[in-house]
């Protein structure tokens, strides 16, 4: 193997540098690096941590990042001049990074931006001078990185070889509750490298394409991210799990090897309705781990992934390799026995399974696995009794898992010896949630433990025994655990009891405590559904919005009936979306073939998941004039309503195509399924949902088409985003209506008669019956702001006539938490010129402005002036 020649881990790179310079070596965000420009970053960070930091062999430097390029440049530039890299995990909240930079003695930080906070809460405990850095930007503290870079050499520096140096601190959780370093050599990372590369084919296979979607500073991230530099491929590189995005990139870039984390990722991925438009064909290998990966999985893997094969197994940062089993095809057909198994021990690893005493076990018996190979860490980093306690005395690691072995030597996990719940991919202690949720004052008593969950595979269950006469929520147990913890080691799901009957030796019987708690356990699911009115019965879902929006997610609403139900918009067509809406309509017990679709309007957050959630059976409603728009722009051009028009109230041409990029990269709406047909009805027609009757009543301003629903006998109403308590439904003008904000000042008008007990509206915070109460209040309020911000229009035009639309909504306060216009959003500059010209058309429309046509530009003037 030629890796064992080297004592530097970075060595393989350089000999994939050498051999394809020009070659692809990183894909992020659509944007490809080659391994010649990867290695001149990488070169740049090595001398600024040598030049500019001071840094020397066996110094410790840690990252506070999320998936992105500067991950392995940074991992390389530390391997390169012999310094110490200490990956952190990016979900740490500010007082575990301190604990971990000073446990490590890492003596710089780089951080992302994003993560300031974090970083400034834990410098003020850091115990040693550290030196923080920013990487993609500047930060309120520390230096900027990016700025450094550019002054710093590109040339090779020095290399340091070494292979009994430390090359890695790999922090993981602790049985003891706190978090245990695993530190690695050049040599165990050469060999783990070897050993994985052999096991997933990538060292056969050179230039493969490598698609990683878990953690880059996880354990498995650098193993998958060394593997594809040592072998040349070219490795895409996914910043979070998008569905859309990661099917997009396999077919565009025709990927061979993926790896999601947890192995639940993969089921969220085949659950995506747009996974039969992608060509799949290129991958190969499909990587995922022990545990959580399913026969039905494995079935559907090969179903939507005609040429792969799925490659999973079990290992541990102490170990550095493992077992491996390539599931092939032959055995899934037979239901084998294997299919159960984590495989053999894979290359350059012996594994054994022993009893309570050392001794060895022999086939169809129950006991610890333990592993001997070179790839396992040296020992856990200052900490000497852990390392000694670690290892037996011939070298053996023990794992603390329970195993047993086949007589054909493949290996089958019975139960984890250590408490460690593996919970959406991130290890969490039980010791560490224990002793947090003791500190509450009205907690007496605690036990956490692994539960399945839907969502995150596994995840973390507590029974609370309160202290006698306390009132506690789960919500209260969670908050306090969020401020001590990482959000993600927090109990999903909280059960009490009253008594947990702990023995006078202080034991409990944790199999009578988790019946308890599985007796249960529904009531403390995690709902993404809530019921907000009676009679009918009417539901809440809150189906999220995608990133970089100012939206967060649309109130979509289902009443339901013994006869048939009506689900009330679906949410945007995004895949996170899709989980929320699907996992609260089937624990609601929702047949499609029984429910109907009633549409507000055409916009992607209301229409987006109508069609992949619809059945044949269902109508799906929406407005005649909604829809000619909509068959009109289709539902790739959402924002192509507007752009004729903003390019002639001079929105500048680079930031309509900053707008298209933006939108089309948060929701790449033309591959999800769109409706075929649908039912339109007009102003005040109805129909039936079991024994309700529903009116509709047209509200054109938001959109042409918008319709509000009103349930008869009942005072229900669905505003859509006619009316919204939290903030000012945007009013954009529409081809074809002169006036949108006119039309929209008479809708207002036009639902004030209605008696209204409860108010839906689908944005914001819902409380229905409050709302309707608020509602007379909030009708008046929405004229007086409207009203307002035409005088503002109106006294700027006044003041600078000739002004384009553009320039006018610039001059308008806004209340929004930015003081620059560059600064804002680009999908709130879009909002805030759009809401700007559809005043100056109202003003227009009525004789107080006039437009001008100047050189293809809407210009303003005051009908008062000149």
């Amino acid at each position: 193997m030629r890796f064992f020649q080297y004592d530097n881990v970075a060595e393989p790179l350089l000999a994939s540098v050498a051999a394809r310079p020009e070659a692809t070596a990183v894909v992020f965000k659509g944007v490809s690096t080659t391994y010649r420009a990867m290695n001149e970053r990488v070169n740049r960070f090595a001398h600024l941590l040598s030049d500019e930091a001071g840094v020397r062999p066996g110094g410790k430097v840690a990252y506070l990042l999320a998936n992105c390029p500067e991950i392995p440049e940074i991992y390389y530039a530390v391997q390169k001049i012999g310094a110490v890299a200490v990956p952190l995990n990016f979900k740490l909240i500010g007082r575990e990074v301190g604990y971990l930079v000073n446990a490590s003695g890492a003596e710089v930080l780089f951080f992302d931006p994003r993560f300031a906070a974090a970083v400034a809460e834990a410098a003020a405990q850091f115990d040693h001078g550290v030196q923080l850095f920013s990487v993609g930007g500047p930060a309120p503290l520390g230096r900027d990185g990016e700025a450094l870079l550019a002054r710093c050499s590109a040339e090779e520096p020095a290399l340091a070889r070494d292979g009994a140096a430390l090359s890695r601190i790999q922090f993981t959780g602790g049985s003891t509750g706190l978090p245990k370093g695993a530190a690695r050599t050049h040599r165990a990372d050469l060999v783990e490298l070897a050993s994985v590369t052999i096991s997933n084919g990538m060292i056969d296979n050179p230039g493969s394409v490598v698609l990683v979607q878990c953690p880059l500073e996880h354990h498995g991230g650098h193993s998958w991210f060394t593997s594809a530099f040592a072998t040349g491929a070219a490795l895409i590189i996914c910043e979070a799990f998008n569905a859309e995005r990661i099917l997009h990139d396999i077919e565009t870039y025709r990927v061979t090897h993926m790896i999601l984390l947890p192995p639940t990722t993969y089921q969220r991925l085949l659950r995506c309705p747009t996974i039969d438009q992608f060509d799949l064909s290129s991958v190969r290998i499909v990587q995922s781990a022990a545990g959580a990966t399913t026969l039905a999985m494995i079935r559907a893997v090969y179903e939507r992934f005609p040429n792969a094969e799925l490659n999973y197994g079990w290992g541990q940062s102490e170990s550095g390799t493992g077992t491996s089993l390539r599931i092939t095809r032959d055995l899934l057909k037979t239901d084998s026995p294997l299919l159960g198994s984590v495989g053999r021990p894979m290359p350059y690893a012996e594994l054994k399974v022993v009893d309570e005493a050392g001794r060895e076990l022999p086939c169809g018996e129950v006991g610890e696995a333990l592993i001997k190979t070179e790839a396992a860490m040296a020992g856990y980093y200052g900490q000497p009794e852990l390392t000694a306690a670690a290892f037996t005395e011939d070298g053996w690691l023990r794992t603390g898992d329970m195993m047993m072995r086949d007589a054909e030597g493949y290996f089958f996990i019975r139960s984890r010896k250590k408490d460690m719940i593996k919970s959406g991919g991130e290890n969490v202690f039980v010791a560490e949630v224990e002793s947090v949720l003791r500190e509450h004052p009205d907690i007496d008593d605690c036990l956490v433990f692994g539960t399945s969950d839907p969502v995150m595979g596994e995840a973390v269950a507590c029974v609370v025994q309160p202290r006698p006469g306390a009132l506690l929520t789960a919500t209260t147990v969670q908050n306090h655990c969020k401020q001590t913890i990482a959000s993600y080691k927090k109990p999903r799901y909280v059960v009490f009891m009253d008594d947990m009957g702990r023995d006078s030796a202080g034991k409990v019987r944790k199999s009578v405590i988790v019946d308890y708690f599985d007796a249960h356990k529904d009531q403390a699911a995690p709902r993404f559904h809530e019921k907000v009115w009676d009679d009918p019965e009417i539901y809440l879902i809150q189906v999220p919005f995608s990133g970089g929006t100012p939206i967060g997610y649309t109130n979509v609403f289902y009443l339901r009936t013994p006869e048939r139900g009506l689900l009330v918009d679906a949410g945007t067509s995004h895949e996170a979306s899709f989980q929320v809406l699907h996992l609260a309509l089937e624990d609601l017990g929702v047949d499609m073939a029984d429910t109907d679709i009633f549409l507000t309007h055409f916009h992607i957050d209301h229409l987006g998941l109508a069609a992949a959630v619809a059945a044949p059976e269902t109508r799906i409603y929406l407005s005649a004039a909604d829809e000619a728009l909509f068959r009109e722009r289709g539902a790739g051009a959402y924002r192509g309503t507007m752009k004729d028009r903003l390019q002639t109230e001079g929105f500048c041409h680079g930031d309509i195509d900053q707008l298209m990029a933006t939108d089309a990269a948060l929701i790449p709406r033309v591959k999800w399924p769109m409706p075929d047909a649908f039912v339109n009805l007009a102003d005040g027609e109805s129909f039936a949902i079991g024994p309700w009757t529903l009116r509709v009543i047209d509200t054109p301003g938001h959109t042409p088409g918008h319709q509000c629903l009103y349930v008869e006998g009942a005072g229900v109403m669905f505003f859509g985003d006619h009316v919204l308590l939290n903030s000012s439904p945007n009013i954009a003008p529409f081809p074809g209506r002169p006036d949108a904000l006119g039309d929209y000042l008479a809708s207002l008008d036009k639902v004030a008669p209605y008696a209204v007990r409860a108010a839906c509206m689908a944005h914001g915070f819902v409380d229905v019956k409050a709302q309707a109460e608020a509602l007379p209040a909030r009708l008046t309020w929405l004229h007086e702001h409207h009203r307002h911000r035409l005088d503002e229009i109106g006294a700027a035009l006044r003041a600078h006539p000739g002004m384009t639309g553009t320039e006018v909504a610039k001059t308008i306060h806004w209340n929004i938490p930015y003081d620059a216009w560059d600064d804002i959003p680009i999908i709130q500059r879009w909002i805030i010129v759009g809401e700007t010209v559809a005043h100056l058309d109202h003003l227009v429309e009525a004789g107080q402005a006039r437009r001008e046509v100047c050189g293809g530009l809407h210009r303003y003037f005051s009908a008062d002036g000149d």
